[in-house]
């Protein structure tokens, strides 16, 4: 096997790993669900929003980013009303299954798998490409979803929601000091240096804690898996080969960029649905509840399985 083909593998396996590791500490009770959500909001909101700060500080904005963010936008809500007519031919009886076809998980999974594999100096494509798609989850995905449950949101404005959201903030930032040229020529006897330094150490924190959490939240019951199963499979097939097929045109042609935008793109597509969807649904709705859980938990597990040779293959 060629040297490149191992050099993805032998990353994204700490990544594997990590999660099973998560898996263990539920299976053995070393820690509590409570220390758990402490962890997860540790991660989300200091050390990912200082992973990409740093990540975009260095890169100057460029309009071509604009289209990205177009491109994204669009293909989520064109992917959910794909899910609605999915729903109709195969009579899938589920108000939430439209969701489950749209939306990605890059915050929990998708920035720590492809910062494993391709490195932090990289890392700012992935978060250009997810621009796009947590803007559609924040002002429209979960707004459906507070509609559908006909109750109001207890975070204020989808706007204000998607604003005071410590990832994004941590991207508008990065590329606003990023396209200025804030740390340009910065000297490692200068204090800029020891923000940068600190920043770093926080964003250190993310790949293995992430995975943890991700780990010890995987959760399956047996009741209605077989919808779960389904979801999964209909929605990869379809995003790995629009991956695959319009990855590199879109990109590489239409846009000019380099090849590891490609990976990005290809990346956010094999990801599962938005973590958050479960919390929005009503108490009423336990079998829809559990019908996302198993789809998130089964999707998480599809993910780490395709997304290896998947790579190998676009690399």
């Amino acid at each position: 096997m060629d040297s490149q083909y191992l050099l993805i593998t032998y990353n994204v396996l700490p990544v594997i790993l990590l999660i099973a590791g998560g898996k263990l500490l539920r299976q053995f009770d070393f820690l509590s669900k409570k220390a758990v959500d402490g962890v997860k909001d540790i991660v989300v909101n200091i050390g990912l929003p200082a992973l990409l700060f740093t990540a975009f500080s260095s890169v100057k904005f460029q309009p071509k980013y604009l289209a990205v963010f177009a491109l994204m936008f669009g293909l989520c809500v064109g992917l959910f009303y794909l899910g609605k007519l999915i729903a109709r031919v195969f009579n899938i009886e589920s108000r939430i299954f439209p969701f489950m076809m749209t939306g990605f998980e890059a915050g929990m999974l998708g920035y720590p798998v492809f910062q494993a594999t391709f490195g932090e100096s990289e890392l700012f494509k992935f978060a250009i490409v997810d621009f796009g798609q947590v803007t559609f989850v924040f002002l429209v995905f979960v707004p459906l979803l507070i509609r559908m449950g006909q109750k109001k949101s207890e975070k204020g404005s989808p706007v204000l929601m998607f604003l005071k959201s410590p990832p994004v903030i941590g991207i508008l930032f990065g590329l606003l000091f990023g396209t200025l040229g804030v740390f340009e020529g910065v000297s490692e006897g200068e204090f800029t240096n020891v923000i940068l330094t600190t920043l770093n150490y926080l964003g250190a924190l993310v790949v293995p804690l992430i995975c943890l959490v991700i780990g010890y939240e995987l959760q399956f019951n047996p009741k209605g898996i077989k919808k779960a199963l389904l979801t999964t499979v209909i929605r990869l097939t379809i995003l790995v080969v629009m991956g695959v097929a319009l990855g590199g045109l879109i990109f590489s042609g239409l846009l000019g960029f380099g090849h590891t935008f490609v990976l990005a793109f290809v990346t956010m597509l094999v990801l599962p649905p938005p973590f958050v969807t479960p919390i929005f649904l009503e108490p009423r709705d336990e079998e829809e509840k559990q019908f996302v859980l198993n789809t998130l938990s089964i999707h998480t597990i599809a993910t780490l399985i395709v997304f290896i040779p998947l790579m190998i293959y676009m690399v």
